[in-house]
């Protein structure tokens, strides 16, 4: 019994263990799948992203997942917005999230200057609509590095494939278990037909072996009577 109960408390822990990684395969999967050439991805039009340095902090830090909500037509950026943007670090295109401090208007062009909290200066090159990919929402702490993680190889054989193989091989060793049990059932209900039916022939003989006894007794009673 008390087995028994260990078994079933190893299983629910199991199960709840399978059902983390399979939701975290799943919301990893939907943003591959919607990953562009870029890098970034598009889900009901916020964009995640992990957040590569402490530039922001403290809005929020290297390893967190920031949420980006696509820039729409016509919206009117203004001072204080923090954006996530094209721009050239070091001679390479990449996408940075810095704080709006200051709007220029040249000639009608718009353009922002930005810079990080934690930096000291602002950054070296000012941008306008077009380079700016959304405004920050909001951030998960946790689910940065993850999700980091989970986009290499051997984080990926980590995090899904093995916790996801260890689960079947459980659940073999369960079906081997209940397979195992159901025999033994099945074993011990022959066993006790089996001593049931020789109760019951053993009971019919005695039965019968009595019945035999008195309607012989009672045949010599008549005999003498005659």
């Amino acid at each position: 019994m008390e087995n028994k109960k260990k078994h079933n408390v190893v299983g629910t822990i199991v199960n709840i263990l399978l059902w983390i990684v399979i939701v975290i395969a799943a919301v990893f999967t939907i943003f591959t799948l919607a990953t562009k050439g870029d890098g970034t991805s598009n889900i009901g039009g916020y964009m995640p992203m992990t957040v590569l340095s402490d530039s922001m902090k403290p809005e929020f830090a290297e390893g967190d997942l920031i949420l980006v909500k696509a820039a729409e037509e016509g919206y009117e950026y203004k001072v204080d917005d923090v954006v996530s943007f094209y721009t050239v670090i070091d001679g390479n295109s990449v996408i940075n999230t810095h704080r709006i401090v200051e709007i220029v208007d040249s000639n009608g062009l718009k353009q922002y200057i930005t810079k990080g909290d934690a930096n000291d200066t602002v950054d070296n090159r000012m941008i306008t609509d077009g380079d700016i990919l959304g405004v920050y929402t909001g951030k998960v702490p946790v689910l940065g590095p993850l999700f980091k993680m989970l986009k290499s190889k051997i984080g990926f054989l980590c995090i899904i494939i093995l916790p996801l193989l260890a689960f079947f091989i459980y659940q073999a060793y369960n079906l081997i278990l209940v397979m195992g049990e159901m025999k033994k059932e099945a074993v011990a209900e022959a066993n006790e037909k089996s001593r049931d039916q020789i109760e019951a022939e053993l009971r019919a003989k005695i039965e019968a072996e009595t019945r035999a006894k008195i309607e012989a007794e009672q045949a010599k009673a008549d005999s003498k009577d005659n």
